[in-house]
């Protein structure tokens, strides 16, 4: 069955993951090697989490629908 779109990159997924094993944008941020916690960094890290959010939300609501 092929995924349905958009479907989340991978990066966006790792770095999900590590969100939640490090438990903040922060510490997940350096676990990725980004030292420098310049504020855009970590402004765009949010931006793509929240966009995976919504689209694992949207994937989750289609296949309740299944």
């Amino acid at each position: 069955m092929p995924l349905s779109e958009p479907v989340p990159d991978i990066r966006s997924l790792d770095l999900l993951r590590s969100v939640a094993s490090e438990g903040s944008i922060r510490r997940a941020a350096a676990s990725h090697g980004i030292v420098e916690r310049l504020d855009h960094q970590i402004d765009s890290m949010k931006a793509r989490l929240a966009l995976l959010e919504r689209l694992l939300g949207e994937l989750q609501s289609t296949r309740q629908l299944l």
